[in-house]
Order: structure tokens, then C-alpha cells, then sequence
């Protein structure tokens, strides 16, 4: 090498640079050789470069006898040399094993001898407990919560076992995590744990996939029905081989996935019914590719007197005006109704293209949403006076919607061949089919009706204390101002948190 490295760093060492581990395997005039231990790449590192990485902090040089250290950490540990890669429960054991040990050394400086026998009495533990609270500064340091909730006690260990976590503490460089409890060590692992042999394997394999069946047979008639017919070899016969027992397989098919075995039992298009929002299929890359639309009668009434004729009339009463249709309101009399809200969505960015409130859903108002969604929405911004803005004009190329008469109808499915746009008509009531839209119909009764006057509950009986017909304040105008700017405000700059 022309020019020495300022640190020592020798052949064999490991140099851990942007998570990646580089062993030097020579040094050259060019510097030092090394291979990428995670492809086995070689490449040659200056003299210059290594000096600034480790005097920045940027790497982490790993000698022989470190990693030699670390390797014996890991078994003694069972994979497991950081502390937050423990549970919480573990966590908190572990920090008050090591207050007893500080505690057992700030003893040992006042004098006092300890002895496994000594540490046994009942008044040292006290001493070491409020030795240990007193250090730390938590009075909490031996109270923890269990997986359910649940506090208890972390006890106090007995001499021999505090002096064994003393020495296992100076052994592995002071590394906390030696002082876990290594119950997860016990018994045999791996390949020893395996108590089935092949044939046995064989025989569970036979019967779950018999079990995995659109039929759904019961576990104890397939078994019944494998085992008769099982073929067993000369070898497993001197071997003394024996059928597992129905619980063995029943035990197997509890540890099975869950969705494989709604896929076997169910099918594949009732599995895809039950699991279908953790799906990671891509559904869209790019803006407007592919769009939802669906319609929701919105859980709000709005206060329409004056604008709309009544529907409370009786039927001799609609009689006296034949050429008013159900008839014209009373003097005084208060009107109340919903809406539905048509709505397109984009499922590549979720943003709302279009949206349009109408008294009953048609056809019409869905060809309004899809005029609005390929238009430019700066006079509703400006109508509004929205800050943000809402999301621009654009072609989509496919359309998903349900089997409703608002979009399966000759007007809509006409305007959009003459578009080109493919449209897909899915099943009626199953949400998953498409989730995004029916998503934001949930985002839009949480987080702007249920704050409105006239809100009416998420399902019937839902408010039994309000009474949503006569609160109802807002006009047509108004709940259609608010979700406009609803749409450009907060679902523009929501960002995505949903599986796509």
C-alpha cells in the first residue's frame, strides 16, 4: 500500500458501510481488498476513504475477536443481541436484573461481602431493591404489564442466580441482553425438535390436502379415509412406524395460514371476499388509469322548505292539485330530506374527480360526476373559495362500478364507449370488489357529517338522543359547498395509508 491507514485495520477485519459488511480479504497499493459478504462483490477501498468513513462514524470496523464475541452472544442468546429486539415484558425484566446488579456493587463498595448464601436473606433482597429504586430513580422499577394488560411483579432472584447474571454480565462485554430469560432455549430445537418422521409428514400432507376441499369434508372422515389407504414402506414397517393421531393433524391444520384455508374451503372467490383488503396487488400506477364511482344515500338531512314540494300530503289532499304532482307545500310547513352523493375517485392518488348531489341516484347524476371528473374544477374553487386545488381534468382509462342502475344504463355505458373507456360492472354488495371508493364514503360520515347539524347516525338508532329532522340547518348549496371543499382540502393532502 503507498500510503498507510491511520487506524489498524488488518486482514480479516469487517467493515460495516451503509448496512452492508465488507471483509478485507488483502491490502494492495491501491488500498484494501475486500468482498461484499451479502453478494460477493470485490472491490478495493482507499486508504483516504476508509480513514474519513471511520472518523465520521459512518463505519463500524468489526475485528475477529469481536465477531467471534458476537457469534457466541447470538447462541448463548438464541439470535438476540440487541435489547429492543426483545418484547416489552422481557424488557422491563432485564432492566430491573441489571438495578439489582448495580445495587450488588454499590454494596460491595460500602464494604459488604457478598455470598450466594448471604443474598438468600430476606432483609439483603429488601436492601437490593431499594438499593436498585434508589439508583435508577423509579420508584415502578420492579412493576410491569403482561401481553393482556395486566400488571404484576417482577420478583427478586435468589443469590445464586444474581451472581450468575453478575458473571454472565462481565463474560459478554457488559451486554444487557444476557440477562434475559432463556425459556425460549429449552428443549430441542431445530432438527432435534422434529419428532415426525418423513412417512408421518407424508401421511399429514395426504390428509390436508383432502381436507382443503370446496366440499369441506370433516378432518376425522378424511383421516378415517387416508389412513386405509396409506401405503407404508418396508423400512417404516421395521422401523415401528405409527399413523399420527387425528389431534397431531388437527393441531397442523390450526398452524396452517388462515387464508389458505379459506382459499381451499371456500374458493378462491369467497377467500377473496374475506381477505381482499390485505391484498398487494398493484391496482393503478398512474393518474387516471383506473377510477371507482358508486353512489351512498348520505346519512344528513338537509333543510329544503320552500324548494321542494311536500311528500306529507294525504292522498285525498293530492287530488285538489292535479297539476302540482304530490302538491304544493303549506304555508309555514318545514321540509327535510337527503341526498345521495355520486362520486368518481382515482385510485392511483385517491383523489375525488367528481361529485354531484341529486334526489334520487340516476344515471344523470352520475353522468354530471364523470363530466365533472374530465373538466377542469377551477370554478368551483373559485365559486367556494377553496385554498387547495382540486384535482385537474383528466381521461380515465377503465371504470368500476356495481350492478346499479345509475351507471348500468344505456346513457352512461354509451357516453363511456364513445370515450373509450372500459367499464367493469362488479357484484352488487360486495365492497371489496371496489374498496377505495366505498373507503371514502366511511372517511366522509367520520370526519365531515358526523360534525354537521341534521346528521342522522351511521345506522338506524344509531342517535337516539338527537333528532337529526329537526336540527337539520344546512341547504343543498351548503352541503355541497362543504364537500367541495372537503374534497380539495383534506382528502387532496391526505396522504395514503391503505394497502394498494
Amino acid at each position: 500500500m503507498s500510503r498507510r491507514s491511520i487506524y489498524n485495520v488488518q486482514v480479516g477485519y469487517d467493515l460495516i458501510i451503509d448496512a452492508r459488511t465488507w471483509r478485507v480479504e488483502g491490502l494492495s497499493d491501491e488500498g484494501f481488498d475486500v468482498k461484499c459478504l451479502q453478494d460477493g462483490t470485490y472491490t478495493c477501498l482507499a486508504p483516504d476513504y476508509v480513514d474519513g468513513i471511520i472518523a465520521d462514524g459512518t463505519c463500524s470496523v468489526i475485528t475477529p475477536v469481536m465477531a467471534q464475541g458476537r457469534k457466541q452472544l447470538l447462541a448463548f442468546t438464541g439470535g438476540y443481541d440487541r435489547l429492543p429486539q426483545l418484547p416489552p415484558k422481557e424488557q422491563a425484566a432485564i432492566r430491573a436484573r441489571l438495578g439489582l446488579i448495580k445495587a450488588m456493587e454499590s454494596l460491595e463498595h460500602d464494604g459488604h461481602k457478598l455470598t450466594q448464601r448471604l443474598l438468600d436473606k430476606p432483609e439483603i433482597s429488601r436492601l437490593l431493591r431499594r438499593t436498585a429504586i434508589e439508583l435508577t430513580g423509579d420508584k415502578k422499577l420492579f412493576l410491569s404489564v403482561d401481553g393482556s394488560g395486566n400488571p404484576f411483579e417482577i420478583a427478586i432472584p435468589k443469590g445464586r442466580t444474581l451472581q450468575k447474571y453478575r458473571s454472565l454480565l462481565t463474560r459478554y462485554n457488559c451486554n444487557p441482553v444476557v440477562l434475559m430469560s432463556r425459556d425460549h432455549m429449552k428443549g430441542p430445537r431445530g432438527d432435534m425438535a422434529r419428532k415426525i418422521c418423513e412417512a408421518g409428514e407424508r401421511f399429514i400432507r395426504a390428509v390436508v390436502n383432502c381436507f382443503l376441499h370446496t366440499s369441506q369434508p370433516k378432518a376425522a372422515v378424511v383421516y378415517r379415509s387416508v389412513a386405509g389407504g396409506f401405503d407404508i414402506t418396508e423400512e417404516d414397517v421395521v422401523a415401528g412406524f405409527k399413523l399420527p393421531s387425528l389431534t397431531t393433524v388437527r393441531t397442523r391444520i390450526r398452524e396452517m395460514s388462515s387464508v389458505a384455508v379459506a382459499v381451499g374451503r371456500l374458493g378462491q372467490r369467497e377467500a377473496a371476499n374475506r381477505f381482499k383488503s390485505g391484498t398487494t396487488a398493484i391496482r393503478s400506477v398512474s393518474f387516471g388509469e383506473y377510477v371507482e364511482t358508486d353512489q351512498c344515500y348520505l346519512s344528513i338531512f338537509v333543510d329544503e322548505t320552500g324548494t321542494r314540494r311536500s311528500e306529507f300530503w294525504k292522498e285525498e289532499d293530492q287530488q285538489k292539485f292535479p297539476n302540482s304532482g304530490i302538491g304544493e307545500p303549506r304555508k309555514g310547513e318545514r321540509q327535510v330530506c337527503r341526498y345521495w352523493l355520486s362520486l368518481v375517485i382515482d385510485v392511483a392518488t385517491r383523489m375525488l374527480l367528481g361529485w354531484q348531489l341529486s334526489e334520487t341516484a340516476t344515471g344523470e347524476a352520475t353522468m354530471y360526476a364523470l363530466r365533472m371528473a374530465m373538466r377542469s374544477k377551477e370554478r368551483e374553487k373559485l365559486l367556494f373559495g377553496c385554498q387547495n386545488d382540486p384535482a385537474p381534468a383528466v381521461g380515465f382509462t377503465e371504470l368500476r362500478s356495481d350492478n346499479g342502475t345509475a351507471v348500468r344504463n344505456q346513457a352512461v355505458l354509451g357516453g363511456l364507449a364513445g370515450l373509450g373507456a372500459m367499464t367493469r360492472i362488479v357484484r352488487a354488495y360486495a365492497g371489496g370488489d371496489k374498496p377505495y371508493v366505498e373507503r371514502l364514503f366511511g372517511t366522509l360520515d367520520i370526519q365531515l357529517l358526523n360534525c354537521l347539524s341534521g346528521y342522522a347516525g351511521s345506522k338506524p338508532n344509531a342517535l337516539p338522543g338527537a333528532d337529526p329532522m329537526k336540527d337539520a340547518s344546512l341547504s343543498r348549496d351548503n352541503l355541497y359547498e362543504i364537500v367541495t371543499k372537503f374534497s380539495s382540502t383534506t382528502i387532496r393532502r391526505a396522504p395514503i395509508a391503505a394497502l394498494a
